[in-house]
Order: structure tokens, then sequence, then C-alpha cells
């Protein structure tokens, strides 16, 4: 009775005066607001007539066609609670800024002729429900406006009748064009037919199947659906013509222009008047691959998932919902255990760096793109999920051999190499892939590691990387560091049964062992990766430990520990002209309570990756710089003499470096050009402007300043005449080499008169035989360094150096 009053008053209000069907449609809007309790009410007809309760209306806008395009396909009343959180209105202006619509209702209006006119909305700010009297009471209000349109046609003469039919007429192709602009902004695929011809298209769906907007506009639309779907497309057809009032949705393979594989579709078609006849508007949705569920054909068996299972941002599966599918991957193998599957986890390199280039808003098309690339790469039935950020996750079913995940993975990178489009910019794309094996392919992998037999590209780079493990260890072991790695797991060891979280773990540690080898390559796993990832963790879990113990950082005192140990050894640089000593290079050791010596080549990487170099090359400083002022206050021979300290390229780009050296050497009290700074060609030129500065700045406090391994890099000479370098050190590749093989003689004899002409000191390091040193002399070079002198000593061996007389016949 409460709703019956409000009507009454209208019905009586009509028919007491001359009928107005402005007025009319005018009042619907507050009526239906009324009625259901909300604080905003839109009547939208697609003639272009608009009347809004509490809501302003400008121009045809996007958000007002959103709201009208997916209630007009719906057959019943449309009701969304909250629509921040429903992926169809989640982005509309209106739901992100103010109004900031939240709740929303609309029911379509269609005519008895079955045709879609508009649709009647009520809205709100907040969350709310409707009763099943509201919503009746919303679907009368809904006949009565298309009651009232059928009376508008019989309320005017003749004549006035016909006057408007021709303005109408006018009218229509500049209404019909408006919306056609509008639609074409639509993100997901929109087009209209009549008949079985494409009469508009937009971009989207455009671009879902290759072709050009002009290229599909008076194309049958037949020929854009696959020949086995060609049945259901004329099933689709006959209902449509049997229930003309209603929408249909129907899935389909359509057929892309470019590529083999067909794109998997779900496309929702409604009657709607165009043109002055009646047409067809279609909803075209890509189908997620997750979501396809295995028929009679025996394809591989994926779950049907809620919602929750999907990333809002790409339409795949996200984290939770990819574990489902790899779980149930599991079990379907242990039924058909000779019919395997792959995990591939992507990671497309660099993409900080597309990000900070392109801008959050335009690196987010990006992934959508790139989500849709993946999925025409794929078969229907292969799951893929967007696992957060730049990283995906796919499984791939029916895997036989171990090479056809690595085909697989090579078909990715080949599509990966037509550049990506983002509002006319071209971005290309490379990733890194790990790949995991279900238990009969990883068996096999267990098995030819075993046997050396068949071995596949990757078992081939497992094999060499763990040779020169092995003889790295072997040469720290004769020198007295012993490497830190714990036992490594048996090849053949491998869990009873998979776990899905396991087999995207382990298909992880692949992809990054595909970034460590230079990035845009895929690795399968094994179980040498896992058991390498294990000893980088607790290495990297004892550094961090270890300097927390050692360095009281807010004091300018060493603080050791009898649990692990950092200590210096020094290497002497000496003239190949006299044999005296110019000077030490500091070496940073690591003495470990369980394994001894660490080799540096193995904890120093993970201390610049970590950070952990600053306030390890920061006590490394200030303990070289002691020791000089200490040995310069015991022996006279050591005035003259210099320390070199390596620099990181994560140290050199510090804001507080500066401040920190000149602390140091105010403290130790050395003069600053005793104190030689070495850094990398690659450090260097990596940031030059920014490298360029800094090292003015130590040139200017009279420090000085060598490129170390040069050579090995990619300086230019217009580059190293920038650069305020003192001393070019020649990496120990070309002097091990240079008595072999003329080339690498020539090539340091370059060196050699690049510097003099350029006012540089040169060292050679690595040093090994008398025969090397007589060669380097014999070239002009004036300083050596390497084991033909002196392995790396303590700082008391190294005393007795410096203390002892100088050589006499030197080189003789």
């Amino acid at each position: 009775m409460m709703l019956q009053g409000p009507k009454n008053k209208v019905i009586k209000s009509d028919a007491g005066r001359q009928y107005d069907p402005a007025t009319v449609f005018a009042e619907i809007p507050h009526l239906a607001a009324r009625i259901c309790g909300t604080s905003m009410a839109l009547l939208y007809l697609i003639d272009g007539t608009r009347h809004a309760f509490n809501l302003e209306l400008l121009e045809v806008s996007l958000w007002e066609v959103d709201f009208w395009a997916h209630t007009v396909v719906q057959p019943d009343v449309l009701v969304v609670g909250d629509m921040s959180q429903d992926v169809r209105f989640a982005n509309n202006p209106k739901v992100t800024s103010s109004p900031y619509i939240r709740f929303y209702a609309g029911v379509p209006l269609i005519t008895s002729e079955g045709q879609a006119i508009g649709a009647l909305c009520v809205l709100d700010s907040v969350q709310r429900e409707l009763s099943q009297l509201q919503i009746d009471a919303l679907q009368g209000l809904s006949r009565q406006v298309i009651a009232q349109r059928e009376l508008q046609r019989h309320f005017s003469d003749l004549t006035q009748t016909a006057l408007q039919c021709h303005q109408r007429e006018n009218s229509r192709p500049h209404v019909e064009e408006e919306y056609l602009t509008v639609l074409e902004q639509v993100q997901d695929g929109i087009f209209i037919l009549q008949g079985s011809q494409l009469l508009f298209v937009n971009q989207p769906f455009a671009k879902m199947v290759g072709y050009t907007v002009a290229e599909l506009k008076g194309m049958d639309f037949s020929a854009l659906v696959a020949p086995e779907d060609h049945r259901k497309l004329g099933q689709s057809n006959r209902r449509g013509r049997a229930s003309v009032s209603e929408s249909q949705t129907s899935d389909f393979r359509l057929l892309h222009k470019h590529h083999a594989n067909p794109i998997r579709v779900s496309v929702k078609i409604a009657p709607i008047s165009y043109q002055g006849g009646v047409a067809s508007l279609g909803l075209v949705k890509m189908i997620h691959p997750g979501r396809l569920i295995a028929g009679r054909d025996g394809r591989f068996a994926v779950p049907a998932l809620p919602d929750s299972y999907y990333d809002l941002l790409t339409g795949l599966l996200n984290h939770a919902g990819l574990i489902k599918c790899v779980e149930c991957a599991i079990e379907q193998s242990k039924q058909q255990p000779r019919d395997g599957f792959a995990v591939l986890f992507l990671n497309i390199d660099h993409f900080k760096r597309i990000k900070c280039s392109l801008g959050y808003r335009l690196a987010e098309q990006l992934l959508v793109a790139f989500a849709h690339r993946l999925q025409t790469c794929l078969r229907a039935g292969d799951p893929i999920g967007h696992l957060g950020s730049d990283e995906f996750g796919i499984v791939v079913h029916h895997i036989k051999k171990i090479k056809d995940s690595l085909a697989i993975a090579d078909r990715l990178h080949e599509a990966l190499k037509v550049p990506f489009i983002v509002e006319r910019q071209e971005v290309f794309i490379t990733v890194s892939i790990g790949i995991a094996l279900s238990m009969g392919l990883a068996a096999e992998i267990t098995s030819r590691h075993k046997t050396g037999q068949n071995r596949s590209r990757l078992l081939l780079q497992d094999i060499a990387t763990h040779e020169r493990q092995t003889k790295a260890e072997f040469d720290s072991t004769v020198n007295g560091v012993v490497p830190l790695r714990p036992p490594a797991r048996r090849l053949n060891e491998l869990p009873a049964q998979q776990r899905p979280e396991d087999l995207l773990r382990d298909a992880g540690v692949a992809m990054y062992s595909a970034k460590a080898q230079g990035k845009a390559n895929s690795q399968i796993f094994n179980a040498g990766m896992h058991t390498r990832v294990l000893a980088g963790w607790q290495l990297e879990t004892d550094l961090r430990r270890a300097i927390q113990e050692n360095f009281d950082l807010s004091s300018k005192n060493s603080n050791f520990t009898a649990n692990s140990k950092f200590l210096l050894h020094y290497q002497p640089i000496v003239s190949l002209s006299t044999g005296t000593i110019a000077g030490f290079e500091a070496l940073v050791r690591w003495l470990h309570p369980e394994r001894g010596l660490v080799s540096p080549t193995e904890f120093i990487p993970v201390a610049e990756q970590t950070g952990l170099i600053v306030p390890l090359g920061a006590w490394v400083l200030r303990e070289a710089c002691l020791q000089m002022r200490w040995w310069q206050e015991q022996f006279p021979a050591a005035q003259q003499m210099t320390m070199s300290v390596n620099l990181s390229g994560i140290q050199l780009s510090q804001p507080a470096l500066l401040a920190q050296i000149d602390e140091t050497l105010q403290d130790t009290g050395i003069q600053p050009s005793c104190l030689k700074l070495e850094i990398t060609e690659s450090v260097v030129m990596d940031n030059a402007d920014a490298a360029t500065a800094v090292l003015e700045q130590l040139r200017d406090r009279n420090i000085q300043l060598c490129i170390d391994d040069f050579g090995t890099g990619y300086s230019s000479l217009s580059y190293l005449r920038r650069f305020p370098i003192n001393t070019l050190k020649i990496d120990r590749s070309f002097v091990s080499a240079m008595c072999d093989e003329a080339e690498n003689s020539e090539i340091v004899r370059a060196i050699v008169m690049l510097a003099n002409n350029l006012g540089m000191q040169v060292v050679a390091e690595g040093i090994e035989t008398q025969a090397q040193m007589q060669l380097l002399s014999a070239l002009q070079c004036e300083y050596g360094q390497g084991y033909y002198f002196s392995k790396p000593i303590d700082s008391e061996t190294a005393g007795a150096l410096i203390s002892a007389p100088p050589p006499t016949n030197f080189g003789g």
C-alpha cells in the first residue's frame, strides 16, 4: 500500500492535464528513486532521450552508455550491490569519482517487438538491496515507459506525427553516429550485425581477431567463426529468431587473421533498433582459459573456479587460481602417468625500467596486452595466471618429452619478438622462463644426469656449471680458501609426491637461473638449482649476521667476535723496472666459524646484491688506511707507497661516499695521494655522467683513481679521456695468454701506449711467470701484480716485505 500512493498521485495528475510525454518521462526517474529509496535515477533511451533525478547530464558520455550497454543485454533486472567491486563498472568515472556510485539497479526497456529502446536505472552512493516488491515496481515503471512511448504515437494528429517522424529520421544518423563514437571507446569487443553482415565494430574487437576496423565492416560474421563452430552459430541464430525479445549468449572460436590457433570468446547478442531496422548488438569477451572444463574429447581437466580466483587487471587466473589448476594437473597425471605436464614461470625482463618509462597506467595496459599475447600462443585448455606485477604462470598439459616444454617456451620467446604498441609507442619485451616438470618427466631428468645420455641443453649447461664450480673449489682449496656450499642433495632424490606450491616454487627457481644466464632464455628445474638456491640463502644469512656481529657501525672501530671474522690480506704491486714495492691492494677475506676462509668470489657478489657491500666496503677502506698509516710510521720505505681499495658500483652511487672518505682520511691521518680507489670499467660506464661527477670530486681531493680489469668492458676513448683516471690495470685474462697468443700481446702493447699517451700509469695483474714479467717490462709496462711476486698475504708478512732490502739485478 505504501508504494501505491505515489503511483496513484502521478496517474491522477496525468489525467487532470493535457498529455505531455516529456513531462511523464521526466517524472519517471523521480518516481523510481522514491520507490526504491535511492538518491539518483536515470531514464535512458537509445534515440537520445535522457532524463535524470539528482544526476547532472551534459553531453553524451561513456559512463551513461556503460550503464545502458550492460543493462540492455540482460533479460531481467540487473542489480549490483557494490559497483566498485564489479569489473564491469569498477572503472566508471561516476564510480571512481563524484558522486561515487556504489549501488546500481537497471531494467531493460524491451518493446513488444523485442527491440531494446533503453534502460531505467536507480543508483545510490551507498550499498543497498532491493526488495522483491521494489523490483516489481521498477519493472512496472519500465512497462509504463514503453506504454507511454506507444501512446505518444496516438496523442498527436497525423500531421504532427508525420512531422515528428520526419525530424526523427533526419536526426537519427547524428544520434547513432554519436553513440557509435562512444562505443568505440568501450574496452570490450562490440559489433553490430544486420543479418550476418557486420555494420559496426569497435577497435578492441578488431584487435581481438587481428583485422582493421575497415576490413571487418561489411564482412560476413560467419567468416570469422571457426568451421567447427558454424553449426553452433546456426543454432544460435535460430534461437534468436524464435525469441527476439531476449538476449542470447554463446561461446565461439573465432579465427585470428595472423595466428593458427583460434581464440575462444563469449558473445552476448541483443536485438536493437539501428538505421531504421532491426539489428543485433554483440558484446564479446575473451574466455578465461582456466574456466574451460574438460569435455568428452579428453582435454586437460581444469576446475571451474569462482571470480575470486581471477585477476581483475588481466582477467587471467590469480595465484590461488593457478595453484588450483596445478593441483588438478597433478591429480590427472596420477590417473594418466604417461601424460605429463609442465609449469612455466615467466618474468618480464627489466619491467621496472619499462614501468618507469611508460608510467603506471600504460604499464598496466602493457600487462593486459602481454596477457592477450600469451593466450594466442597457447592451447585453449592451458591455464594462464597473473601471479603479481611482472610475473606470470602457465600450466601446459600433454607433455610427452622434455623437449616439448622447451618447444613451447621457444614459441613464447618467438611470439614476443613482435613489439607491443602502447599509445603509438613500440615496446619490446623479453621474458625469462623457468620450467618445472611433472614427476615422470622430472625422473627422466634424474635418469639422464645419471646415465649421461640424451642430455638436453639444460643438462649440458648444468654439468658445465658443475665442472666450473668443481675447478673453482679445487683452486680455492689450494689457496687455503674453502668455498661455502652445503653438501649437494643427490640428483636421484625426488619427493614421493609433488605439491602445487613446490612445482610453482621450482619453476620460479629455474626462472631466476634463466635470468642469471643473461635473461631472455629458458631453464628447466633440476635438484642442483634448489641446492644452489638454499646455499645462496644460507650464505646471505651468514654474511648478514657476520656483518652485524663484526661491525658496530656507530663506532669508528671494528668489533670482532669469536663467531665470524673479516680480515684484510694485501697483495704487493711491484715496479717492473726495479722490483721495489710501489703499493698494495687490500683484499677482504671472511673467516667463517664452520667453513674457514670463504672465497671472495662467493660472498662479494652476494654483498653487492643485498647492499651489504656498503658497510663492508666502509670497513675495508678504514682498515686499509689504518694499516697504511701504521706501515708509514714504522717503515721509511712505505712513505710513498699507495693503498689500493676496490670501490663497487653501489658504493659509488651512495650520496654519503665523499663524506665517508673525507672522515676516513681525517681519522687515519694518511695523505689522500696515498689512497688509490679501483673501479671496474663497467661500473663507470653504467652511469658515465654521474660517475664522472663523483670521480672529479675525488680527484680534487688528490685521491688517485684506477680503472680495474681494463679491456674487459666497453669504454670508448672519448669517455676515457673524460674520466679523471691516474692508472689503468690490465686484466689478468690478457696477461695469462700473452706469451701464447700474439694477439693478446698486441692488445697489451696497445693499452700501454694508450695509457702513456693519456699520461696514465699501467699495472698488469695476474703475472705468474718470469716470462710474462719480462715481456711486460719489454712493452714498457710500469707495474705488475700477481703470484709471481706474492700471493695476498696478511699484514705482518706484508710488513716484512716492506722492511726487506730492495732486490738487486731484478729481472736478470
